[in-house]
C-alpha cells in the first residue's frame, strides 16, 4: 500500500470483540422536562429468573414486517411466568391492567427487533439514557446474558424500574456501574460513569435554561410561539443562543464538573485503594450518600414518561384523563376477504392505542410512538401485504364484497348510529364493509392515508374517511413521535462547504436567534448495518458530550431520506489546512494544538469513548488560529509530576521570546468511535492508513485506546516535522512500515528539536500499545507541563 492521503480511509472490517456500539433513536431528541416524581414504593425485588418461556414469532399481526409476532403468543408467554417467584414480585407491584399494557407494549417494540425479542438499538429508542448509562441498563436488564431483551426481562426490569425500592435499585445501579461485570465496581468504571452522568445532567440543565429565556423572550416580544425546544439546543450544548463562549469559561466550567466527580470518587474509595474495587455492599452505602445519581436514572424523563403512559393505559378504565385525538380509522387485515377494518384508536401522551370497539376498557395494541415517522400515505407504489399495492387490494376486496352478499348483509345490519368522538366532532362507529370500501375507493384512499413507519421497515397503515381527520391525525401523531421540521427552526444554505460519502455540511441561521450553525446532512439511503451504527454512535457521543475541545450536539432533525444534525459553527477551517500552510511550526505553537488534543481526547478515554479516526482532518478551528508573540517562562527545575492546569511549583527561571498558538479546537466526526468498557478490545480495520497504528497495520490485532495516541503522535511530527513519520517508496507498503519499522529521524528538521519533544514522540509512537504513553500520562510530561505563557 502506498502512502495516500489524509482523505484515504479503511472501511469497516471484521465486528469487535466485547465492545458495545450506542442505539440511538431514530428521532435523537432527549426530553429536557423537569426530572421530578417517580417516587419509590416499597416492594419485593425482582431477580434474575431461569428458564424463562420463549417468546415465538406468531401469525397474525397488525401492519407489515419481515417478521410478525402476535399478542397471543406474548400472552402465552406472560401465562407461562405465572407461578413463578419472578412474576410473583411483577404481580406485587403492577395490577393485571398495567401488565397487560406492559406485555402489550413489549409486543409491539419486539416487531421493531430482528425477533421476537427487543435488540439493543429499539432498547435504547425506549430508553433514552445518555451514552454508557444507557448502554448499561440495557445490560443490566439482560440478565440471561443474551445480548437481547425478552418478556420476562422486561417485565422484571420494568418492575425495578418504575416501582423498584432502594434496594432493587441499588442492585440495578451496581450491575450497570459494574461495566467488566466482575466482583466490584473499579475506580476507573465509577469515574467513567459519572463523568457520562455529570455531562449528561449539565447539558440537561444547559438545554433547559435555553428553553426557558427562549420561551421568556418569546412572551416578551410577542414572537411566533414557536415549540422552544426545537430552536434551542437539544442537548444542551456549550454555545450558547447568543452565539460565543470563551474557551475560559468552558475550561472552567469543565474543570468544577471534573472536580466534583473526582470528590464523589474520593468519598466512595475513603477507606480502600483506588486499586480495589468496591464490593455491592461498598457501593450501595455509598450510592445511599448520593441520592442524585439514583435520581438521575430513574427520574429521567424517559422513565418519567414511561410512569405517566402507565398511568394513562388506566385512565380509560377509570374514566379519567382527556386523550389528545381518538376516533375510528381504517387498517389493512388479513383476514378473508375483510380487506379493511375499523378500530377506534386513542392518542395518549406518547402511545397510540388500539382498541376493538370505542367502549373497550382494554387495548389490544400499545404502540410506542417516539422514533417512528409519520408521514401522508402514498398508495400508489406501496404494498401492505403479499406484495400487493392497497389499490389492488381495495379492487379485490370491492369484487369479493359484491360476490357475497350475505356478509355485506350481515356487515350492514352491525352497523351503529352515528355517535360524537371525546374531541366533540361527529364520529363514526365502525362502517360496514360495503360503505368502508367505497368511502376508502381508489380516488381518495391516497389522500387520506397514515403511514406509521420505523427504520427497520416495519410500518403500519392507518386510513382516517375525510382529508380533514387525516391532517388531524398526521399532526397529533408527528407530535407524540416527536417528528420536527427542521425548515421550521433553522434556513439552511443550498450550497455545502464539506462533503462526504453519505453526507454534506451546509451553514444555517437560526430563525428565532439568527445565530449561524453547521449543519450535517445525511442521507439515510444506502447505509448498511455498519455505516449506520456508525452514524447512531456519532450522535450517541455528539449528545452527551460536554468539553471545551469536542464539539457537542445543538439538535437534531429526522425526515424520511436524511438525518440533520446541527452543530457549532467552526469558521476557522480544519488542523490539516493549518497544517498545509503553516509546518513546520516551532514547538511552542505545536504545544498550543496538542495541549487542547489531549484535553478532548482525555475527556472522551473518561467517558469510555475510544475515538479511532483520530487526524487533523477531523480537528476543527473555532475561530481562525492566529499565532501570537509571547513570552515563554520556564521553572528552574521543571517538575515531571506537576499537573499542567496548575501553577508552576518552583520559582520562575529564564524567560524567552517566542511565539504561541491562539486558536479554540474541536473535536469531530464520531463516525468510527464507540463507547468500550475497561476490558473491550476492538479489532475492526477503521480510519485513514497514514494514521493507523501498528497493531491495526499488523491485520487486524485487537487493539482499545492507544491507537488515539498513537493518531495524535503523528499529528504532533507533522506539526514539528513538516512531513510525515512514515514515508513509503515505491515499491514498498506502508502498513507494513508502520508494523515494523522505525519513524523518520534522520531529518535536520528532526534533530533540531528539544530532548523533551523528541521524548514525548517516542512515547507516543512505540510500537507497542502497553508501551504507549496514555492520555493521563501525557498531562504530566515536561514538554507540556514545565512551562506556561505570558502574553
Amino acid at each position: 500500500m502506498k502512502n495516500g492521503d489524509d482523505k484515504q480511509s479503511a472501511g469497516p472490517g471484521a465486528r469487535a470483540t466485547g465492545a458495545s456500539t450506542p442505539g440511538t433513536p431514530s428521532l435523537f431528541k432527549r426530553n429536557t422536562g423537569s426530572r421530578s416524581g417517580g417516587g419509590v414504593t416499597s416492594g419485593a425485588a425482582p431477580g434474575t429468573a431461569s428458564g424463562a418461556a420463549s417468546v415465538s414469532p406468531a401469525v397474525g399481526s397488525v401492519g407489515h414486517s419481515h417478521h410478525s409476532i402476535s399478542t397471543h403468543s406474548i400472552s402465552g408467554a406472560a401465562r407461562a411466568l405465572r407461578g413463578k417467584a419472578d412474576y410473583t414480585a411483577v404481580a406485587s407491584l403492577f395490577d393485571s391492567t398495567e401488565i397487560d399494557f406492559l406485555q402489550k407494549t413489549f409486543c409491539e417494540l419486539a416487531k421493531r427487533s430482528a425477533d421476537a425479542t427487543m435488540d439493543k438499538e429499539t432498547f435504547l429508542r425506549y430508553f433514552h439514557l445518555p451514552g454508557l448509562i444507557g448502554e448499561q441498563l440495557f445490560v443490566a436488564f439482560d440478565t440471561k446474558n443474551t445480548g437481547v431483551i425478552d418478556l420476562e426481562e422486561f417485565l422484571m426490569g420494568m418492575a425495578v424500574v418504575l416501582r423498584g425500592n432502594a434496594d432493587s435499585r441499588a442492585k440495578l445501579l451496581f450491575r450497570m456501574f459494574n461495566l467488566d461485570a466482575d466482583e466490584g465496581v473499579s475506580a476507573q468504571e465509577l469515574k467513567t460513569m459519572l463523568l457520562t452522568y455529570f455531562s449528561a445532567y449539565t447539558l440537561i440543565e444547559a438545554a433547559s435554561e435555553k428553553a426557558n429565556a427562549l420561551a421568556l423572550s418569546d412572551r416578551i416580544d410577542g414572537g411566533t410561539g414557536e415549540d422552544a425546544a426545537g430552536s434551542g439546543a437539544q442537548s444542551g450544548s456549550p454555545s450558547s443562543s447568543n452565539g460565543h463562549v470563551s474557551l475560559d469559561t468552558l475550561y472552567l466550567e469543565y474543570s468544577l464538573m471534573e472536580q466534583n466527580v473526582l470528590d464523589m470518587l474520593s468519598d466512595a474509595f475513603r477507606n480502600k485503594s483506588m486499586d480495589s474495587k468496591l464490593s455491592y455492599d461498598e457501593f450501595s452505602a455509598w450510592i445511599r450518600k448520593h441520592p442524585r445519581v439514583v435520581d438521575f436514572v430513574f427520574r429521567d424523563p424517559s422513565i418519567i414518561r414511561h410512569q405517566e403512559s402507565l398511568n394513562l393505559s388506566r385512565s380509560r378504565k377509570q374514566g379519567k384523563g382527556k386523550p389528545e385525538m381518538s376516533g375510528w380509522l381504517g387498517a389493512a387485515s388479513k383476514k378473508g376477504i375483510k380487506r379493511f377494518t375499523q378500530r377506534y384508536y386513542v392518542l395518549a401522551g406518547v402511545y397510540l392505542f388500539k382498541y376493538h370497539e370505542k367502549n373497550d376498557d382494554v387495548p389490544k395494541d400499545a404502540i410506542f410512538m417516539p422514533g417512528a415517522l409519520v408521514k401522508p400515505f402514498d398508495s400508489s407504489n406501496s404494498s401492505v401485504h403479499g406484495g400487493t399495492t392497497v389499490k389492488e387490494q381495495l379492487m379485490k376486496g370491492n369484487a369479493e364484497e359484491k360476490s357475497d352478499k350475505s356478509r355485506r348483509s350481515n356487515a350492514a345490519s352491525s352497523s351503529k348510529p352515528q355517535s360524537r368522538n371525546e374531541e366533540g366532532s361527529g364520529d363514526k362507529s365502525p362502517t360496514p364493509i360495503r360503505s368502508l370500501t367505497k368511502s376508502f375507493g381508489s380516488a381518495n384512499i391516497k389522500g387520506f392515508g397514515i403511514e406509521i413507519s420505523w427504520d427497520n421497515g416495519y410500518s403500519r397503515v392507518l386510513f382516517a374517511d375525510t382529508p380533514d381527520k387525516q391532517k388531524q391525525w398526521l399532526k397529533k401523531l408527528r407530535r407524540a413521535a416527536e417528528n420536527r421540521d427542521i425548515s421550521s427552526y433553522y434556513t439552511l444554505e443550498s450550497e455545502h462547504f464539506a462533503k462526504g460519502a453519505f453526507s454534506k455540511v451546509v451553514k444555517a441561521k437560526q430563525k428565532r436567534t439568527g445565530v449561524e450553525f453547521a449543519v450535517k446532512v445525511v442521507s439515510k439511503q444506502g447505509l448498511d448495518a455498519i455505516e449506520r451504527q456508525g452514524l447512531l454512535a456519532e450522535v450517541a457521543i455528539l449528545e452527551t458530550s460536554y468539553h471545551p475541545n469536542v464539539m457537542s450536539l445543538e439538535n437534531v432533525f429526522e425526515d424520511s431520506t436524511n438525518l440533520y444534525i446541527v452543530m457549532e459553527l467552526c469558521e476557522g477551517g480544519n488542523l490539516l489546512q493549518f497544517i498545509e500552510q503553516s509546518a513546520p511550526v516551532c514547538e511552542h505553537v505545536a504545544r498550543g494544538i496538542i495541549v487542547q488534543i489531549l484535553h478532548g481526547l482525555g475527556y472522551l478515554h473518561s467517558m469510555g469513548i475510544i475515538y479511532r479516526d483520530m487526524k487533523p482532518n477531523n480537528i476543527l478551528l473555532s475561530r481562525p488560529a492566529q499565532i501570537r508573540p509571547c513570552v515563554l517562562v520556564w521553572p528552574e527545575n521543571p517538575v515531571q509530576d506537576q499537573d499542567p492546569t496548575s501553577p508552576p511549583t518552583v520559582s520562575e527561571g529564564r524567560r524567552e521570546n517566542t511565539e504561541a498558538f491562539h486558536g479554540e479546537l474541536k473535536i469531530v466526526d464520531f463516525g468510527y468511535s464507540k463507547f468500550v468498557r475497561p476490558k473491550d478490545r476492538l479489532n475492526e480495520g477503521v480510519g485513514t492508513f497514514k494514521y493507523w497504528p501498528p497493531e491495526m497495520a499488523k491485520g487486524l490485532s485487537e487493539y482499545s485506546k492507544p491507537v488515539d495516541v498513537w493518531g495524535v503522535g503523528i499529528i504532533m511530527y507533522r506539526l514539528v516535522v513538516g512531513a510525515f513519520p512514515f514515508i513509503a517508496k515505491e515499491g514498498e507498503d506502508l502498513l507494513h512500515l508502520i508494523a515494523q519499522r522505525p519513524y523518520v529521524t534522520d531529518n535536520e528538521r528532526y534533530r533540531s528539536l528539544s530532548e523533551s519533544c523528541k521524548d514525548l514522540l517516542d512515547r507516543m509512537l512505540r510500537k507497542k500499545p502497553e508501551d504507549r504513553i496514555t492520555v493521563e500520562e501525557t498531562q504530566k510530561h515536561p514538554w507540556l507541563a514545565a512551562c506556561k505563557y505570558q502574553d
